[in-house]
């Protein structure tokens, strides 16, 4: 079977055209990938000094007050994917995700109720027209913004605050990407991307800990694994996930309106960070990340020498298949020759460059499963 690719290119005397032949036509997988902890994580709220050095990061609202951000405190949390077995650059649409989960593990002693739904917008601000449905406030997962000349790759632990150059970010309904820092104030739903749902450990003494789900309205334990199951259906996510492993990483928010009056205020959710002391003795504390997702088989790329003589040819490779580069001079014949085999342990972008002087060519990739 053969499959085109969409991109041809064409000079005088010399047709260059890519197909690819495959196993199946949605690509390889699925695959797993686990981030024990983050890469980075920091508490973004401004009167702190060490935002990337807590052991703890709280969440909470200023709400119904006015004057700083309806979401004050938000827990900012980069994942390095490659590290967890994610390969980076291959281009966002080579990427298929089926599952993205997010588990963090609650720091607070408070005794706040438990809630698993998100609160209506009108219950919420400095004149809330509803009351809320339900006991206590959701815990809320976005994607993260940036500004102040930062990137989602030029962020870090140290940088600094200034007008909060990480931000919980989401996208409208046409998937147009927002600060959601004050979506009650402005008037607009932040489409929280998650929410989190809560297991709560029988006995944290026990070896191994058993956990069981939390019932609404109960309060939340200290060591509770609040787990966000990221809805990648919602305008925009996708895409983002798609572009972050692109990159190589990818950064969450962590945000909810719980109320504080002022310093020394409590009443609100804590999650243990990196920089934890438990962390580094049994590496059970900090966020974690799991992925679900397929690599389809995909040309990266496709080029040419400037004499024309060599082609340059990437894709997309998964363990378990056999890659053989093809290639004709006639397609009438129906005969290919192989120009070159490849084989890889884990996924990976691939690459062969060979000759391409005869007047017309014609190449394609064969995959075959690997017994």
């Amino acid at each position: 079977m053969l499959e085109p690719i969409s991109c041809s290119l064409k000079r005088v005397g010399v047709s260059l055209l890519l197909g690819v032949s495959g196993l199946t036509a949605g690509g390889t997988g699925p695959y797993t990938a686990h981030a024990p902890q983050p890469a980075a994580d920091l508490w973004m709220y401004p009167n702190t000094p060490t935002p990337g050095t807590r052991t703890t990061a709280s969440t909470f609202s200023y709400l119904p007050f006015t004057g700083v951000d309806d979401r004050y405190g938000q827990f900012v949390v980069k994942f390095n994917t490659v590290a967890a077995g994610i390969p980076a650059g291959l281009g966002s649409s080579n990427y298929d995700i089926h599952r993205l989960v997010f588990t963090a593990v609650y720091a607070s002693e408070e005794s706040l109720p438990y809630d698993p739904t998100e609160d209506p917008r009108a219950s919420l601000g400095s004149a809330p027209t509803i009351a809320d449905p339900d006991a206590g406030r959701p815990l809320e997962l976005h994607g993260t913004g940036f500004r102040g000349g930062f990137t989602a790759t030029t962020f870090n632990e140290t940088s600094p605050y200034g007008s909060r150059n990480a931000f919980a970010s989401s996208f409208d309904a046409a998937g147009v990407a927002r600060d959601v820092t004050n979506s009650i104030t402005l008037g607009y739903e932040s489409y929280p991307w998650a929410i989190g749902k809560i297991s709560a450990p029988v006995d944290i003494n026990a070896n191994p800990v058993v956990y069981v789900p939390l019932l609404p309205g109960e309060v939340i334990p200290l060591y509770s694994h609040v787990t966000f199951e990221i809805n990648l259906a919602l305008p925009g996510v996708a895409d983002y996930v798609r572009q972050g492993l692109h990159q190589g990483c990818l950064w969450f928010s962590l945000s909810s309106f719980h109320p504080v009056t002022g310093p020394g205020s409590s009443g609100f959710p804590a999650y243990f960070t990196l920089n934890h002391p438990e962390q580094a003795l049994y590496g059970d504390v900090a966020p974690t990340l799991d992925a679900e997702f397929s690599l389809p088989l995909r040309v990266a790329s496709f080029s040419r020498s400037a004499a024309g003589n060599t082609a340059n040819l990437t894709w997309n490779g998964s363990p378990g298949f056999k890659y053989v580069v093809e290639g004709t001079s006639n397609l009438a014949t129906g005969v290919w020759s192989p120009l070159g085999t490849f084989t890889t342990a884990t996924p990976v972008t691939l690459t062969w460059s060979g000759n391409a002087s005869l007047p017309r060519t014609f190449f394609r990739i064969a995959r075959t499963s690997q017994p």
